[in-house]
């Protein structure tokens, strides 16, 4: 159906991406969200990563969704970049296009030269003027089509132009309600990084900087077995590689008159689902290094989340940031211990801007903690007092050994 991607899921193409997503929308219009999905999600297979990395502040609630194993999807709303999924809109057109429509359906164009009314000749030169327009010498001003709007408004009784500046400001509130329900996305979404490996999650400690709080947190690697996870179609079509471009989607004079209601409610007509869709993944190229993929959830499924979480894949690995403190390294190295992952504590190289990573866990923390209070006895001088100390934390390590 789709070709595959190159070089498996690092290299994502931007062609297959938007044929998929405009096949999918169309097949949405015809058979429903639940066949769309399974039907699409089995074109996939060559086309997903095994594992993804995700990073979390050192929280209550990033150890919780440790301890529950689930995922928070949040609305793109919420996100730190407010040009993230946020579609482009050229609504002065819709603006220009929805009054000239009200002006001719109340009968406000006459031939003769009224002031309580267009002319002919006024109305021909309102449909004809540009939205943004140029400064005209002949007229004296910018010929837009809000400027010589109300100069013509200017020579016409004030009951005329309060009626058209009504009019006019309708027009612009329909349009922002439009523009508002489509930025107001009904989807919700996970964000995740697709690092090769670890080298590369070494690398990028920008990434450590932005979301495990100047690397007091941490970033769990998942290992995604989708025959291991319930829904599985639904996360199998759910995932999805960021573009960077500065190719934004936009709402165009087509897609403005397209939306319309139904019953009190907005109707998606597929041109807006399919822009909807490529919002969600579209970012600046200022953002490629987050190498990021996104799991993409429709509110059609809101009833398989609890408080906006959904159940995950399995955790392989969990990387402890290089500032974070011992209470969470210890509370991490206790949970990879029931839950069967494995810890890495991450240091700061010496010999590149990168990080290390070593594992950890009970058997390490206890060494390290115990030579780290040797290392600090033996340094006391007085031979008496280093011999109390060294035989206390003997007998402190000694009892806490079993």
């Amino acid at each position: 159906m789709f070709e595959t991607i190159s070089d498996r899921n690092r290299n994502p193409n931007l062609k297959w991406f938007n044929g998929f997503i405009n096949e999918f929308i169309d097949s949405v219009v015809k058979v429903g969200f639940d066949k769309s999905i399974i039907d699409f999600s089995k074109t996939k297979d060559d086309y997903l990563p095994q594992h993804l990395y995700k990073f979390f502040a050192p929280s209550e609630f990033s150890i919780a969704s440790i301890i529950n194993n689930n995922i928070y999807l949040s609305s793109p709303k919420s996100f730190n970049d407010p040009f993230d999924s946020y579609i482009l809109k050229d609504d002065e057109s819709y603006v220009k296009y929805n009054l000239l429509q009200e002006i001719e359906k109340r009968g406000l164009i006459v031939e003769n030269d009224l002031n309580n009314h267009f002319t002919i000749k006024e109305f021909n030169a309102l449909a004809n003027s540009p939205i943004e327009g140029n400064l005209r010498p002949e007229l004296g001003h910018n010929n837009s089509f809000t400027t010589r709007l109300y100069k013509i408004l200017d020579t016409k009784t004030p009951a005329f132009w309060n009626t058209i500046n009504s009019l006019f400001v309708s027009s612009k509130r329909i349009a922002d309600e439009k523009t508002n329900a489509v930025r107001t996305t009904p989807f919700k979404v996970a964000c995740f990084a697709n690092f090769k490996d670890e080298e590369e999650l070494g690398l990028n400690t920008a990434m450590w900087s932005h979301y495990s709080k100047s690397h007091t947190g941490f970033c769990v690697k998942y290992d995604l077995d989708f025959d291991a996870i319930q829904n599985k179609e639904l996360f199998k079509f759910g995932f999805f590689p960021v573009f960077y471009s500065s190719r934004v989607p936009k709402l165009t004079l087509r897609d403005y008159k397209s939306l319309t209601n139904k019953n009190d409610l907005l109707d998606w007509p597929p041109t807006v689902m399919k822009k909807m869709f490529k919002m969600l993944v579209t970012k600046s190229r200022f953002w490629s290094y987050e190498k990021e993929w996104r799991l993409i959830i429709s509110n059609e499924y809101d009833t398989l989340l609890t408080n906006s979480t959904l159940p995950f894949f399995k955790i392989k690995s969990i990387y402890i940031g290089c500032r974070a403190n011992s209470e969470l390294t210890n509370m991490l190295v206790k949970l990879g211990d029931k839950q069967d992952f494995k810890l890495y504590r991450s240091i700061q190289s010496d010999k590149s801007v990168s990080l290390d990573f070593y594992e950890i866990n009970k058997k390490t923390i206890f060494d390290s903690e115990y030579y780290s209070k040797l290392y600090n006895i033996n340094r006391i001088q007085n031979k008496d007092k280093r011999k109390r100390k060294s035989d206390l934390l003997e007998e402190y390590f000694e009892n806490h050994n079993h």
